[in-house]
């Protein structure tokens, strides 16, 4: 209303639009904006749509929980397409592209978390947004994100009366251990101890051996996402060698422990036939940590191959360097830990 007075150049910026809001960045009101992997094309998987359906009628939060590689991001993608009309899904990304370890861009606190959620639903016009200061209590942005709950769902059903709210917290572990590792408290385990609407679905995403660190009370439902089956590996194989045939798929099956995430990285290395990566995988097969490792081996082998041996031990101690350290380490810093110079550490 000021910009349009005859007083005034009428020009809006960014800036103007934030600061009734009491920000100064849009990054204060999304702090923690998701960084999913793309995904080309989601398996629609039977054991997908039966925990659907199980945390649909859930009157408490529900927990997935799977091993590395099995889908539990790609799970918290399917639920917001497969939604029915009327309802809403917001997915919270706890991970963040492997930055939740950074100083810079944390994904654990509540601050973080809870605001990213509430702005995404405000956004969409179904509640107010969430704007905090550096002095707000935990206690307060809980209460406040409460109330956003709450004022969606009544939001969503104006519009549909049996719409419901699903709030997806995807590496709610990962979050867990990054509060532990700053000596933070951490939303995730403490919003499992809070009262929801009916309508308004809770569901965190995590790995079993992690499982504890969410402290989950005995009335929350626990489900197990399963790798591919016999037959889902079949299907799977068949979109990218059209020849396979049942035996090569079991074989395949076998090697790969049905890990979707282990099939996809044998499949995109790009061999020519299906005996060719049946060969690859060796006799015994692959998982998941033992490609990560390979592949790690394989990228350092290369750079010590290019150098002279004398640079070839201080690739170990970066590599040290960037195993310990938490991310992101100044170079002066990994220079220093490595006993390197810093121009050894920007060649690496």
């Amino acid at each position: 209303q000021r910009k349009v007075l005859p007083d005034s150049n009428g020009k809006i910026i960014k800036e103007d639009i934030l600061r009734p809001f009491g920000v100064t960045s849009i990054e204060k009101l999304f702090p923690a904006t998701p960084l999913f992997e793309e995904l080309d094309k989601i398996t629609h998987r039977e054991q997908y749509l039966n925990i659907v359906d199980s945390i649909k009628t859930a009157d408490k939060p529900t927990i997935i929980q799977a091993e590395g590689g099995v889908g539990k991001s790609v799970f918290s993608q399917y639920v917001l397409q497969v939604l029915p009309e009327g309802s809403l899904g917001i997915a919270y990304d706890c991970f963040g592209s492997g930055k939740y370890r950074s100083r810079s861009k944390p994904r654990h606190r509540h601050r973080d978390a809870l605001v990213q959620i509430a702005n995404e639903l405000a956004s969409l016009g179904h509640c107010d947004s969430m704007a905090i200061k550096d002095t707000t209590q935990e206690n307060d942005i809980v209460h406040g994100f409460l109330t956003r709950i709450e004022s969606s769902i009544k939001s969503l059903k104006q519009r549909v009366a049996s719409a419901q709210l699903y709030i997806l917290i995807d590496a709610a572990d990962n979050a867990e251990m990054a509060a532990q590792e700053f000596g933070d408290s951490c939303f995730a385990h403490e919003l499992l101890k809070e009262d929801y609407p009916q309508d308004c679905k809770l569901v965190y995403l995590c790995r079993p051996e992690r499982t504890h660190l969410l402290k989950p009370s005995s009335s929350i439902s626990i489900f197990n996402l399963q790798p591919f089956s016999k037959e889902e590996t079949f299907e799977n194989l068949k979109k990218y060698f059209q020849e396979v045939n049942e035996n090569q798929a079991l074989e395949f099956h076998r090697l790969t422990s049905g890990n979707p995430r282990v099939q996809m990285n044998a499949i995109s290395a790009g061999h020519a036939s299906i005996n060719e990566l049946l060969e690859f995988l060796g006799p015994s097969g692959t998982s998941v940590e033992q490609q990560i490792e390979d592949q790690l081996n394989a990228a350092v082998n290369k750079i010590k191959n290019n150098l002279t041996s004398e640079y070839q031990s201080s690739v170990d101690k970066i590599c040290k360097g960037l195993a310990s350290l938490p991310p992101n380490i100044p170079l002066e810093v990994l220079a220093k830990a490595s006993e390197i110079s810093i121009e050894e550490v920007k060649s690496f």
